[in-house]
């Protein structure tokens, strides 16, 4: 801790400057502080933040009004941290806390660099692992050879990245990202599932594929997720398990269809018709060579005469059905836009 000359306030003991933890929304910005922030060193600050954690203090006042760390607050906020490490300053008047910010926000801009030094530190920046980058970009190993190759992390040797350059060509990267609606094929992509299911999820999540990002959906569907397996889902539950049974079915069959068109153990459409009308011959061979044995043994058995007119009369029909069934078949397999004669249904 560094000692504290003159003065004293709740952020000071025994002379010494104190550091706790407050709740990040009991902190107030200093409407007057003139120094300002732009959305890209914000990133900057909480990339720091996430790959160094929050080693530098904000200071405030004890009516919890900021002093400064505007920038370190502001990063925080979008970091979703719920707490801060404070130190409160309450020995300042307010023309004091007013001198206070203009000169902490100044004298930093009145320092000079060792350019030798800088030198030295830049090219070690420069030359990163990947494991560094994937630390603090939050990104896969995967991730970073694609983006590599797109030109977004800058790749300096083997395994090696600009840090700098990357953190920056990756913020620009995801603020184009935002910028741009998905399409349906895209959003279906990014959640591993058919575009049907994609539409209901969306629909059930209440989100407009046209006036979103993928980030988005992906936020909203992962927190819906976790709702669900908490024993909090909603109404809304339902419908999103039975989308997914219902393409887990679905994926289950074709990789079936596939497997059996693979071994060769599916008969093309086409194909069907003329088989059917082999089958077609036979059976009704079959059923009229059984019939003829029946009414043979009937008459020798009982000693009667069996009027075979009537029983041709009453096997028509049957007949008939046995001869238009390959037609109707294979009319029905065509005009359901099938291509295999396996069908499967749920």
């Amino acid at each position: 801790m560094s000692e504290v000359i003159g003065g004293s306030g709740s952020g000071m003991k025994n002379g010494h400057l104190s550091i706790e933890y407050r709740a990040i929304d009991s902190i107030t910005e200093y409407s007057g502080n003139s120094r300002t922030h732009s959305d890209e060193q914000i990133d900057q600050v909480a990339a720091s933040i996430q790959e160094f954690g929050f080693t530098n203090p904000l200071l405030i006042d004890h009516d919890g009004v900021l002093i400064a760390g505007h920038g370190r607050l502001l990063a925080a906020k979008k970091l979703n941290i719920d707490s801060v490490p404070v130190i409160e300053i309450g020995h300042f008047t307010d023309n004091q806390r007013r001198a206070y910010v203009i000169a902490d926000n100044k004298l930093a801009e009145n320092s000079s660099w060792d350019e030798a030094a800088l030198a030295r530190e830049m090219a070690d920046a420069t030359n990163q692992p990947g494991d560094v980058i994937s630390r603090i970009l939050d990104i896969t190993n995967d991730e970073i050879k694609h983006l590599s190759a797109a030109g977004v992390v800058i790749k300096t040797g083997a395994d090696k990245y600009n840090l700098f350059g990357s953190v920056r060509g990756y913020i620009g990267y995801l603020r184009e990202q935002n910028k741009k609606s998905p399409t349906q094929v895209e959003i279906a992509e990014h959640l591993d599932m058919s575009e049907r299911n994609a539409r209901t999820v969306l629909n059930v999540l209440q989100i407009d594929w046209r006036e979103t990002t993928l980030e988005k959906i992906r936020i909203s569907y992962i927190r819906d997720l976790r709702e669900k397996a908490a024993g909090r889902g909603g109404d809304n539950q339902e419908s999103l398990t039975c989308a997914r049974i219902r393409e887990s079915q679905a994926n289950a069959q074709i990789k079936e269809l596939q497997y059996h068109e693979a071994v060769g153990d599916l008969i093309p459409a086409v194909e069907i018709e003329p088989l059917l009308d082999s089958w077609a011959v036979t059976a009704r061979s079959e059923t009229t060579h059984a019939m003829e044995k029946i009414i043979a043994s009937i008459q020798s058995k009982y000693d009667i005469e069996v009027d075979q007119d009537l029983i041709d009369e009453q096997l028509g029909g049957a007949y008939k059905a046995i001869a238009d069934y390959p037609k109707q078949f294979s009319q029905d397999v065509v005009e359901s836009g099938g291509e295999l004669e396996t069908t499967t249904q749920n």
